[in-house]
């Protein structure tokens, strides 16, 4: 191998693998693997998010586990996208330290009914403060009303 062959060879290697990257990109961006946004609800379709309980001192995250079966995409199961209609969904209750949010301390499955382009927000509150018993809820963020679970009276 000639000294011009040997130096032009890594330029190639560089020049395939920076293409390679670019067609890998490309690729995600088309399959829409690379969409990190939140599910946006439509027409047809309504959205439950994830909701907070608590204060500073003690207080966490609601999060959604899976309505009839389904399970959100999103491995911290922050957001999912449901048909208008009659669910049931399960809901998780975590404690949260200034740092993380990795602890379940609490479930609650609740019926509701969904409606077309609206985003609905799970709640908790704590029935005694330390007990980890919680009155759990979801609400239309349109219109503030409960439509399912049970809130505090």
């Amino acid at each position: 191998m000639s000294r011009m062959q040997s130096e032009s060879r890594p330029r190639t290697i560089i020049r395939n693998l920076r293409c390679y990257a670019r067609f890998a990109v490309v690729a995600l961006v088309l399959s829409g693997c690379a969409n990190l946004g939140s599910p946006r609800p439509s027409d047809h379709t309504a959205v439950i998010d994830t909701g907070q309980w608590g204060a500073a001192f003690r207080g966490g995250r609601v999060e959604i586990v899976a309505v009839e079966g389904v399970e959100p995409s999103w491995r911290l199961h922050s957001a999912l996208e449901i048909s208008a209609g009659d669910h049931t969904g399960l809901f998780y209750v975590y404690l949260c330290s200034s740092v993380e949010c990795n602890n379940s301390i609490a479930q609650a499955e609740i019926r509701f009914r969904a409606e077309a382009g609206h985003i609905y927000r799970p709640h908790a509150r704590e029935r005694i403060n330390g007990s980890n018993v919680f009155w759990v809820w979801l609400v239309d963020e349109a219109t503030g009303k409960v439509v399912g679970g049970t809130p505090p009276s």
